[in-house]
């Protein structure tokens, strides 16, 4: 996961059309589930934001859902326009965190 802190780099990430793009509007706040939308890179509306609001970036589909999921919980939503492909989200068996989470301490067994 990286911070996207200028508009420029946010830029590069859409032109290269890899990974997901969150937009991390309103933290924790209940209305969170209206404004916090992940996008994959290469959604059209990336080109219609900027750096005021914080972006997170991630690289693949299990560093997105593990964060969201244990920083955002059910405050954010997918993009309706790209529709972020999201398989891991509705597998079964659930996801099992990655073991750098348990290493570092992150999850309690």
């Amino acid at each position: 996961m990286q911070d996207i802190n200028y508009d420029s780099k946010l830029l590069e990430i859409h032109k290269l059309g890899r990974g997901f793009i969150f937009n991390d509007f309103s933290g924790r706040a209940p209305s969170g589930r209206e404004y916090n939308i992940l996008h994959n890179a290469s959604c059209s509306w990336i080109l219609k934001c900027n750096t005021n609001v914080h972006k997170l970036f991630f690289e693949d589909e299990i560093e997105a859902i593990e964060w969201l999921s244990t920083n955002r919980v059910s405050n954010w939503k997918l993009c309706g326009t790209c529709k972020p492909s999201l398989s891991l989200i509705y597998s079964n068996p659930p996801i099992k965190p990655s073991p750098s989470l348990e290493t570092k301490g992150l999850l309690k067994s």
